[in-house]
Formats: C-alpha cells, sequence, structure tokens
C-alpha cells in the first residue's frame, strides 16, 4: 500500500494522482516492498533551481531531486516512520521542456523521471558507471512493464 501526500501550491502541471499512484505502486511491488509513504511536491523552475543550488550545490533548474528519509538519532523508534521513504520535488516545466526536446511523450517522461526518483529513495544511485547501468537497467524493465519505451534510446 502505498500513500503519497502530495503538494502543488502553484497548480502546476502534472498527471492524475491515480497514475502517478499507479507507476510508483509498480517500483514498490517490483521490490517487494508492501507499505511506502512518499512526499511529492511539484514546484517551478525558480523554486527548483533554488532548492538545487541549497542541497547539491548546483545553480541550475534539474527535473527532479529525491530526499531520502533519515530519522534524526534519539527519535523514538515508534516516531521514527518506518514505512516513510523521503520526498520528491519535481520541476514541471522543466519536465515538460525535456520531453519536448528529447521528443518523448509528457506522460512517459513524468513516469521515468518518477520512477528514477523513487529509486533514488530506495537506496539506488548513478555515481559510478556500475551503479549507473544497474538503476538504468531496473528504470527501463520497470518501465517497459508499463508500456513505455526505453528512455535511453534517442529519438530520431
Amino acid at each position: 500500500m502505498l500513500h503519497i501526500d502530495f503538494y502543488n501550491e502553484h497548480n502546476l502541471y502534472a498527471p492524475n494522482e491515480s497514475d502517478i499512484h499507479t507507476w510508483l505502486t509498480s517500483v514498490l511491488n517490483a521490490q517487494d516492498i508492501l507499505k511506502a509513504e512518499i512526499s511529492i511536491s511539484i514546484v517551478s523552475q525558480e523554486e527548483m533551481t533554488a532548492l538545487n543550488h541549497q542541497y547539491r550545490n548546483k545553480n541550475k533548474v534539474t527535473n527532479i531531486l529525491s530526499f531520502p528519509f533519515e530519522a534524526p538519532p534519539g527519535l523514538p523508534k515508534e516516531a521514527q516512520m518506518a514505512n516513510f521513504l523521503g520526498d520528491l520535488v519535481i520541476c514541471s516545466d522543466q519536465l515538460a521542456l525535456e520531453a519536448e526536446t528529447q521528443r518523448k511523450m509528457l506522460e512517459h517522461h513524468w513516469c521515468h523521471i518518477l520512477i528514477h526518483g523513487i529509486l533514488h529513495l530506495l537506496g539506488y544511485d548513478h555515481i559510478s558507471e556500475k551503479e549507473a547501468l544497474e538503476m538504468e537497467s531496473l528504470e527501463i524493465a520497470l518501465l517497459a512493464a508499463l508500456h513505455i519505451d526505453n528512455p535511453y534510446l534517442e529519438n530520431e
């Protein structure tokens, strides 16, 4: 069971919550995770640039930021939110720009980026080439199960 706390203060474009729930549940099912909670915030390019600068020291917009939950030291075990995976922050306008530039269906690009983000919350990364290949392979398989083409192939 997946619970999503969804925030879209500026009413920016986002797929419907049912689709988002389906896409993310497919990842959790593939990872044998029965219960999870995440927070998703949709933000403007300006907000995303500020967050990317604050947390990654990169003064530019990005499509998604993932913040895995880490319980603060000393938090009582019953308050540790064992099923809370973390936060995803998504820049709707950046995703739209990327989908157009890469000639991808917008919904498919959203699905890919959400899957990418939740994999980060689950501990996957792409810092090394080996990690990147593992994460990309998993993304490709998860997307294929949802009838979405490999996002890493160049569109011609």
